[in-house]
């Protein structure tokens, strides 16, 4: 197994902090410099949450399937909370490997200013 096969297979099936972790920075080194940061965070943090229901789609209990849905958290509040702060981390993670990429290739990353010009 190559060095990128066995980062892809922990991204998706480590722990939820693997998760958190390597599924941003992977998705960020694909994606393409038209698709902005927080697209690619809100599709990321759309599969970091789908995934336990993927996980749990042979249990047909919708306690055990809500429960994944929610990460063990228990209350709407600290749901809310909790659900912000994951998709802010996210967003910081596809950030940083979105500008590391460009970086890599020698390009420039384009700023609202420069994008409203065009």
């Amino acid at each position: 197994m190559t060095d990128a096969e066995s980062l892809f297979a922990l991204a998706f099936t480590g722990s939820d902090a693997h998760r958190v972790l390597w599924l941003p920075l992977l998705a960020s080194l694909f994606a393409t410099t038209r698709v902005k940061p927080w697209m690619l965070a809100l599709a990321v943090f759309a599969i970091d949450r789908a995934w336990p229901l993927l996980a749990m789609i042979g249990a047909y209990e919708p306690g055990v399937i809500f429960s994944a849905l929610r990460g063990g958290v228990t209350s709407l509040p600290s749901d809310i909370i909790w659900l912000a702060l994951r998709f802010l981390a996210m967003f910081a993670l596809v950030e940083i490997g979105w500008r590391l990429r460009l970086m890599l290739h020698g390009q420039r990353p384009v700023t609202t200013a420069a994008s409203a010009a065009d």
